[in-house]
This record gives structure tokens, sequence and C-alpha cells, in this order.
């Protein structure tokens, strides 16, 4: 046996640590073995009150982030997507009122929306006023008038001895509700007074009906006679008012054909009627003798002088100026001797001569 095979030959030297270190390592590790994976961590478990509890039994804390949360099925995603944006509804248009007319709703339709609005806000408005009066006056007619329809037939009555006694009818109608309070309500010296006043009024003898002495019952023909001059005297009175408003007529009719009359031409007879109306009737109310025209040719002489005074002095200034024109006409044109004149004497001209020749003489 050789001292290779005894093993008694000289030994090899030594690895360094390294080499005996990987030797070691590689000696203890199983070939084809998988490295372990990482256990699985326990997912944490929700209590009654919703508090998440881990595997020890500890509360844990709920995860702020998505990378963190637990996966969720399709129905828990749905849930948690966010809302779709709804929209707003289209501004609708403002309507104008009802009442007004076309071109009228055509503008307002080009008015800004503010503007609209306040229109709008002040139409109704003023519908509510209109309704709000129109409401009143129908309870004031509705109370007023049986009132009225009471004194109807007393008006012609009233009328006519307004005037006598210097009362208009609504006082003497005051005067009577008043003396009726006062015998009604007053006292006992207001009630003498006010019958006191009455029978001085009305020509009652208080002391023949104290003695008893009752007034004889008047003639019937007194009465007849006295109802047919109330009659007559209403009936004058209506002629009178008649005839008062038929003379108004004519004098309008008058007043219109005087102011539109035309001579051949077709020019106004009298162009200054509008103006000096007011003149015109002034003049009539002062002497209602004289005719509408005496008293138009009365109101428009201070205009006609006017507008002679003016032509005048305009008449004048254009005589000034063309006597002007000729005197300076005649000092730019030397005066042109003629072969037929004696002594050397020139023929005078007349101002478009004058003229014509300075032209001339100017283009030459």
């Amino acid at each position: 046996m050789t001292e290779a095979d005894s093993g008694l030959g000289t030994p090899e030297p030594a690895a360094d640590l390294d080499s005996i270190l990987s030797n070691a390592i590689e000696t203890h590790t199983p070939a084809d073995t998988p490295a372990a994976e990482p256990a699985a961590e326990a997912s944490p478990v929700a209590d009654d009150a919703g508090r998440l509890r881990g595997p020890d039994g500890k509360f844990v804390a709920k995860p702020d982030s998505a990378a963190e949360a637990p996966d969720k099925g399709p129905a828990e995603v749905a849930a948690t997507e966010p809302e779709p944006v709804v929209e707003p509804a289209p501004v609708q248009p403002i309507e104008p009122p009802a009442r007004w007319t076309t071109e009228e709703k055509a503008k307002f339709a080009a008015w800004p929306r503010d503007v609209q609005e306040a229109v709008v806000e002040r139409h109704k408005a003023l519908e509510a006023d209109y309704t709000r009066k129109t409401q009143e006056a129908a309870d004031l007619r509705r109370t007023a008038e049986p009132i009225l329809n009471a004194v109807k037939p007393y008006e012609g009555y009233l009328n006519q001895i307004a005037p006598r006694i210097g009362q208009t009818p609504d006082k003497m109608i005051a005067n009577l509700i008043g003396v009726e309070y006062q015998l009604r309500t007053g006292d006992p010296h207001t009630k003498a007074q006010a019958l006191y006043q009455i029978a001085a009024e009305y020509g009652i003898d208080l002391a023949a009906l104290t003695r008893g002495e009752m007034p004889a019952a008047p003639d019937p023909a007194y009465t007849h006679l006295r109802q047919s001059f109330g009659n007559i005297e209403q009936q004058v009175t209506q002629l009178t008012s008649w005839f008062e408003q038929e003379q108004q007529r004519q004098a309008a009719d008058q007043i219109r054909t005087f102011a539109a009359a035309t001579d051949a031409s077709g020019r106004p007879l009298h162009p200054h009627f509008e103006r000096v109306r007011g003149v015109v009737g002034q003049v009539l109310r002062d002497e209602p003798t004289l005719t509408l025209d005496e008293a138009y040719k009365r109101a428009v002489a201070p205009i006609e002088e006017a507008i002679a005074a003016e032509l005048k002095v305009r008449q004048e200034q254009a005589t000034q100026a063309n006597r002007e024109a000729v005197e300076k006409a005649k000092k730019m044109a030397p005066p042109k001797v003629e072969a037929g004149a004696p002594n050397g004497s020139s023929k005078s001209k007349d101002l478009d001569s004058l003229l014509s020749d300075s032209i001339n003489r100017h283009f030459a």
C-alpha cells in the first residue's frame, strides 16, 4: 500500500475561512428545497359595533387608503362609486304681461333678464293696485247708490232753490241731516233751538201751534196752481239749459269753420287763429257784439304790426346793402369814355353793368 492509499502521506494545505463557511452552508442545505413563503396574516374581523379586531383580539385601525382596504365585491364597489353629476334645469324665459301687444312683447323679449323681472313685478303691483281700487269703487258705489237714488227725484228742485238760499245741493242735504241728528240725539235745549230755527226758516207759527190753532187747509185750486207753476218752472229751466248747450255747439261749429277757411288758392284765410284763439275769446267776452272776424282782426293786429315793422327793417337793410354795393362797384370800375361822348364824358351804368365790367376785367 502506498502512502497515498493509506492516507498517511503529506497533508494538503488548509483552505481559508470563506471557503470553509461556503462548504459548510452547501453541505447543510437540502437540494431543490423551495424557499418558505411567509405565513398569510389573518384578516381582522368586525364586531357588533363595526370595530375591527385582529387575530389576537385587539382593535386594529381601519385602512385609510384604497391600497390598505380589503378587496370588495362588485356590489360594494358599485355602492362606493361617486354619484353622477345632475345637470341644472334650463332657465325658463319670463313671460310678458298677457295684455301687451305683439310689438310690446317683442321688445320685452330683447330686454335683459333683470329688467324683465323688474317690469313684471311692477306690472303685477299695478294690477293688484288697480284691482284693489276697482273693488273699493264697487263697494263705494254699492253703498252710495241707494242714497243717490233716493235724492234723484228731488235733484231738479235742489238745483232750483240752491241759488236762492245761497247753498249748493250737497250743503243743503248735509244741513237737513244735521238738523235731524240734533232733533233726535240732542238735549232739550238743542232740540228746542233746532225746532225754532226750522219754524223761522219755513214760516211756521209756533205760537199758534202752541195755542192749538192749526192753519187752514190750502185751497185745492191753489195747490193745483202751485204744482202747475212748479212744472212750468222746471220746463223753463230745461229749455234754458238746452238753449245754452245749443249756443255752445253752434259757436264751436262756427269757430271750426272759421279756422279752416281758405282762399281760392288753398291758403288759410286766418293763419294765426290757433295762436290767438285765447285772445279772440277774451275779446268776444269783453265785447259780445263783435263778430268772429272782427275779434280775430283785433287779436292779430299786434302780430301784423310786428310783421310789418320787421319787413320794413329788412327792406331798409336790403336797400342800404344795395346802395353800398353800387358805390363799391363804382369805385372798383373807372368810368369808360365813349368815342361819341363830348368832352370825354362817360355814360353812367346800373349795378348789373358795373358788376359785369368788373368781372370781365378780372378774367381778361
